[in-house]
């Protein structure tokens, strides 16, 4: 039987990072989050499936 593995990951192009999605760690300040607010950022979906050992 075939069996598909897939993910998939949207990301911003003004290089901020989606937090629910990714962790931080800093060694200087435990609680640093970076924040910047755009009412409609350019942003692109990337998809990746394995079947069989080959990227579909």
């Amino acid at each position: 039987s075939n069996v598909v593995f897939s993910d998939e990951a949207t990301f911003q192009l003004n290089g901020h990072v989606n937090r629910h999605n990714c962790r931080f760690w800093s060694d200087t300040n435990p609680h640093w989050i970076e924040e910047t607010h755009t009412q409609y950022p350019q942003k692109v979906n990337v998809w990746v499936g394995i079947l069989n050992n080959v990227l579909i």
